[in-house]
């Protein structure tokens, strides 16, 4: 009975007490960084001072800051290549060794049988119009690039629309969702190729 009358008073008293010294009382931040720096040991990281030594300059981004850097020490850009036409990554006449060249990250896996993909990041810029999003090249036996896969986004359509339709003959169709455009190639009343938007 008697721990449990002192135990409102406690709490209430800590409940404003703490608040209160946290802000208006002795500089508390000082005395813990004085406390850790006395108890601290500094780590020696030979990884980090090389990263440190490498040059930085217009062909290598700067050297990545924050928890981690030291542990996976990269220079290989997160993002795709600089400014890409769409003409240029949508051709049907590139080759494997194109698309190695090409990207530093990508991504390979037998998707169909007798098709081998190779997946990379497509950012084509930072314009309304420009793509951004996932593009997957599938290669036959042969080496030739039988499908292109592209799933992304963009805020403006129309430069993928006129390449899709001028270029490669795809025919708008009629779609019951509205505001949705569907582009496609029918041979023998099945879908060969398309486009939805």
């Amino acid at each position: 009975m008697f721990s449990r009358l002192l135990n409102v008073p406690i709490l209430l008293a800590a409940a404003v007490g703490i608040p209160y010294v946290a802000t208006h009382g002795p500089n508390i931040e000082g005395l813990l960084d004085n406390f850790w720096s006395s108890t601290q040991v500094a780590p020696s990281n030979p990884q980090a001072d090389l990263l440190k030594q490498l040059p930085t300059g217009r062909g290598r981004p700067p050297v990545p800051q924050g928890p981690g850097a030291a542990l996976y020490p990269t220079v290989t850009p997160l993002e795709g290549l600089p400014a890409m036409s769409l003409n240029e990554v949508f051709n049907m006449n590139v080759s494997k060794e194109w698309v190695y060249q090409r990207w530093a990250r990508k991504s390979t896996a037998l998707s169909e049988l007798g098709l081998f993909g190779i997946r990379v990041p497509l950012v084509t810029g930072t314009q309304l119009y420009d793509l951004a999003g996932s593009l997957t090249y599938f290669f036959g036996n042969d080496g030739k690039v039988k499908r292109i896969s592209f799933h992304g986004t963009t805020g403006d359509t129309t430069p993928l629309v006129t390449l899709a339709t001028q270029q490669y003959g795809l025919r708008q169709q009629s779609t019951p969702v509205a505001g949705d455009q569907l582009f496609q190639i029918l041979r023998q009343q099945q879908v060969f190729s398309e486009l939805r938007t």
